[in-house]
């Protein structure tokens, strides 16, 4: 029987390159309003964004936010698009600012 120390350092080594695991209650709380941003981003995305990208043959894909950092990728004709970054910078982050006080910047990955 693998013994208790020796599972916990498995988990570890899987998890190596993701985000640390958070135990206690401020792990708790800090991930539970991490998972509340990201559902206001992506009701944002829907309701304001996507519609106007996909009109265009474009989309944007909520990858992660961390903190005040919202991190996107833009696909379909918005890949490669000489636009890209103005898109983000004054169409994504702008709105996502308006709606969400709490979001800093937008990256693209």
């Amino acid at each position: 029987a693998m013994g208790a120390c020796k599972k916990f350092s498995t988990v570890l080594k899987e998890r190596q390159g993701r985000r640390p695991l958070t135990f206690g209650s401020k792990g708790l709380i800090k991930a539970k309003k991490e998972r509340r941003m990201k559902e206001k981003v992506e009701r944002v995305l829907n309701e304001r964004i996507r519609p106007a990208l996909q009109a265009n043959g474009g989309d944007v894909e909520l990858v992660d936010v961390e903190g005040g950092v919202v991190k996107v990728k833009l696909l379909g004709r918005c890949e490669g698009c000489p636009f890209s970054t103005m898109t983000i910078k004054m169409g994504v982050e702008r709105i996502l600012k308006e709606e969400i006080p709490e979001v800093e910047r937008v990256e693209a990955l």
